[in-house]
């Protein structure tokens, strides 16, 4: 390991209190290096939060790339991840100044966000504060128009993907109710952000909150541990799709978990375990049926949903009335003309 690294961590740890103004306990700070592990849940959580979030969505119980956790006590704890290897640069780049500047700023935005309510941080017009309890729901477009109006969200065919904000604190692994709200768009608009960047931002933490998952029978699903049904991950339990199996895609909270067909690699990913494009059938909000081009007919499949949907009327689980298809020359889902 580079010498000048390890002196450069060596003093920036020694002087984080100072520059945090807080008195952190010996077990606050932590310097935890590429290829760490854990037998502690709470840890391995935190592990793959981090890899999912710095990482492009990689699942994995070893850390990949030195980070610095640094915990700041309160009603709810607040962890601050920093990638080691990013501060090192700038170091070397923009000298000690720059890393305390971005430091700093870093620590105001979590002496903000602890034990304050969600809307209070929205009231604020400030984004960074606020920005971790972004994420994006799905919703059909037409039960829900008019409690749109005045928010952020984007329509795809009669299907609908909005922002929310996340009230009830997030604890890494575990599901949860999902108490949230829908982000107005002034607020928004007052961030001076550009909206593809929250966008972006949102969808992420979403992922994180709730990676994607395949099952092949409802016996799978029911209590699957957090490894069952990975398939995202170099060594994923589900490494292909025979022709004639109709996998579900969802997520590991299964709430809103039709959500997944649309994070990043996904879609692109269930075609090379496919082996061929597919139909998507959006069986409600919180999950998809797969079915391989070829095995059946995309008019078959819509009847399936109208079955389908005519259970769930005006109880809010219905997603779509079309059917869907992946493309891979574009590589996107697109709307069957049926």
């Amino acid at each position: 390991m580079d010498k000048e690294y390890e002196e450069f961590m060596e003093s920036l740890m020694s002087e984080i209190p100072s520059h945090a103004r807080k008195d952190f306990s010996p077990t606050d700070i932590r310097f935890l290096r590429d290829g760490y592990t854990s037998d502690d849940p709470e840890e391995i959580a935190n592990i793959r939060d981090t890899n999912l979030r710095y990482n492009h969505g990689l699942e994995s119980d070893v850390l990949k790339g030195d980070f610095l956790f640094i915990v700041f006590p309160g009603e709810h704890e607040f962890t601050v991840r920093i990638h080691c290897g990013s501060l090192f640069d700038t170091y070397r780049n923009d000298g000690i100044d720059k890393v305390w500047h971005d430091l700093e700023e870093s620590f105001e935005q979590v002496r903000e966000q602890i034990d304050s309510p969600t809307i209070e941080l929205l009231s604020t017009g400030k984004y960074e504060p606020v920005k971790n309890r972004l994420f994006i729901r799905p919703l059909n477009y037409n039960d829900n128009r008019n409690s749109l109006k005045g928010h952020v969200y984007k329509r795809f065919g009669d299907m609908v993907f909005v922002l929310y904000a996340l009230i009830q604190n997030y604890v890494p692994g575990e599901t949860n109710n999902l108490m949230s709200i829908k982000v107005p768009a002034d607020i928004v608009n007052g961030w001076n952000v550009d909206l593809d960047e929250v966008w972006e931002e949102a969808m992420i933490n979403t992922f994180v909150m709730s990676p994607p998952r395949v099952y092949f029978s409802p016996d799978e699903a029911e209590n699957a541990t957090y490894e069952k049904g990975v398939f995202m991950s170099p060594v994923a339990s589900v490494a292909k799709f025979s022709p004639n199996q109709h996998p579900t895609v969802t997520t590991t909270t299964w709430l809103n978990g039709a959500i997944a067909m649309f994070y990043p690699g996904v879609a692109k990913r269930l075609y090379e375990l496919f082996e061929d494009e597919y139909f998507i059938v959006f069986t409600s909000i919180h999950d998809a049926t797969l079915h391989k081009v070829g095995t059946t007919r995309a008019i078959v499949l819509k009847r399936k949903i109208k079955d389908l949907n005519s259970h769930f009327a005006g109880d809010g689980e219905m997603l779509t009335t079309q059917v869907y298809k992946y493309n891979a020359e574009t590589d996107r889902i697109e709307q069957c003309q049926v």
